[in-house]
């Protein structure tokens, strides 16, 4: 366990996971949970998986993937809005809060899976009052193997199970292994320990738990929404925006700019950060670059991050 990290609670985590091959499916079925749509904030929303090619990839949306962890204890409310730096422990009850959504995972008390009737159907559910009668939002985090037990610290990258909290037969957080009619989409559901696949071998109960966010003070790494601004240190200037062309953005050097033109500081200069596959921009670039264009990858297309204000 050396040189992994232990989870925090208000730590933001991924679940990986990673089924067994069948008779039918020779490969593995891999990837993250997520949920990828919702109609609005009182509406639930599916939780899934669509299947990935390799481990070491990861989807196009990934923050639709993105769960924080708080205390499963007490009230919902006051579980979201109260500050733990208590490190999670194997048998403790959690809430994962589906960061995009702002909505709990939650496991429904009656309603069965839909490609999967022996198991309970989990979606993101809206904290109103049907969440307490027939969903539960905790979840009880422990070991997937017995070589962990129960009060040992859980580290980024740990093989668990996540049980919801049920006056039944235990359940354990799972993916069926056909999709959803007319998608690729696999249900994730709350199945029973001896749960099968369609072809009569045992289902995968287990998941891993991988870090997305464990930075505990703000403003020490980059992240999607903060405010920069893109400074060219070999040509010496602003990347700003064009007022005239909305569209247009161009570089304004600092010997060029003269004193009744606009500090590069103002707004026009700030950019907000979203994240988007590396792979997908460098094809991109490469698909829209004549052969006759510049490489994008030489120097002049170095730009130099520098933090302002994000009030301003």
């Amino acid at each position: 366990m050396a040189g992994r990290k232990p989870l925090l609670y208000g730590h933001k985590v991924a679940l990986f996971y990673e089924g067994k091959p069948t008779k039918s499916q020779t490969h593995q079925r891999m990837g993250y949970l997520q949920s990828t749509w919702s109609t609005g904030p009182q509406s639930s929303a599916p939780i899934g998986m669509t299947e990935l090619r390799s481990r070491d990839s990861t989807p196009a949306n990934f923050e639709s993937c993105i769960f924080e962890i708080i205390s499963g204890d007490g009230d919902l409310k006051q579980a979201q809005g109260k500050k733990i730096n208590e490190e999670i422990k194997f048998g403790h009850n959690i809430r994962l809060i589906h960061v995009s959504q702002g909505k709990p995972l939650c496991c429904s008390k009656k309603r069965t899976g839909t490609a999967d009737k022996n198991c309970k159907r989990v979606t993101i559910e809206p904290a109103n009052g049907s969440l307490r009668r027939e969903w539960t939002s905790k979840w009880r985090i422990a070991p997937r193997y017995q070589v962990r037990g129960e009060g040992e610290k859980v580290c980024d990258g740990d093989e668990i199970t996540l049980q919801p909290i049920l006056s039944c037969a235990p359940h354990m957080l799972s993916v069926a292994d056909l999709p959803v009619r007319g998608s690729h989409f696999l249900e994730a559901s709350a199945a029973p320990k001896d749960a099968r696949d369609n072809d009569g071998g045992r289902r995968e109960l287990g998941l891993t738990i991988k870090a997305y966010d464990t930075e505990e003070a703000a403003g020490e790494s980059l992240r999607g929404g903060d405010c920069i601004m893109l400074y060219h240190k070999e040509l010496k200037g602003y990347l700003v925006g064009n007022p005239e062309l909305p569209l247009q953005v161009m570089l304004q050097l600092d010997a060029t700019r003269g004193a009744d033109e606009e500090d590069p500081h103002q707004s026009n200069a700030m950019f907000i950060v979203e994240w988007e596959d590396p792979l997908q921009v460098m094809l991109q670039l490469d698909a829209t670059r004549g052969a006759d264009e510049e490489d994008p990858h030489q120097s002049n297309a170095m730009f130099i991050v520098e933090w302002e204000d994000p009030l301003q």
